[in-house]
């Protein structure tokens, strides 16, 4: 092995994102350390196999690499992987072809983080807030979000159906102009 492709295959592992090659068939050609350690799968167990191994749909049906309709590089591209074993991991992902020096396709490299958890917090702060409105909205008492100026932010529909206004309509009024 040559010291550039030492330094190669250095990089490759080293680079803390999950980072592995296809070739023009979407057979694995390279997968890294990270990518082994997000997915489950070791390098041995990868090495020739097709990609959708561990794709999910939609892109177990339809490569977005491969798809001539999407623009290249990918770049920041959110999908869900499956990881050995069978559970879903969320991934944000960056992909690109590869060519040779004519130009022909000869495979792609995609790399990817594991966005699983921000995606399970983003869900546990949608779900709060919506228990949060409806919690706010179903209240028979009368309530009101002011700022330190007795502007309004926000009322329930008990307070907006009290003071005959409408709720979209009410923030920055003054709280004592419409009670």
């Amino acid at each position: 092995m040559n010291e550039h492709n030492l330094y190669s295959e250095f990089i490759f592992d080293l680079i803390p994102s999950a980072l592995f090659c296809v070739d023009a068939n979407k057979n694995i050609t390279k997968w890294n350390k990270k990518a082994a350690q997000i997915t489950g799968y070791s390098q041995e167990e990868v090495l020739g196999k097709p990609c959708h191994i561990f794709t999910e749909n939609p892109c177990k049906e339809k490569c977005d690499l491969y798809d001539n309709s999407i623009p290249k590089p990918i770049i920041a591209k959110e999908c869900a992987i499956k990881i050995k074993g069978g559970s879903l991991r969320y991934i944000v992902k960056n992909a690109e072809l590869l060519r040779d020096e004519n130009g022909k396709i000869v495979g792609g490299i995609e790399i990817f983080e594991d966005i699983t958890e921000r995606k399970q917090t983003e869900n546990k702060i949608r779900q709060l807030a919506e228990d949060w409105e409806n919690t706010f909205n179903t209240l028979n008492d009368l309530i009101s979000i002011q700022d330190t100026d007795n502007n309004l932010i926000r009322v329930n529909k008990a307070f907006a159906e009290a003071s005959n206004v409408e709720i979209d309509k009410v923030s920055g009024k003054k709280c004592y102009d419409i009670v």
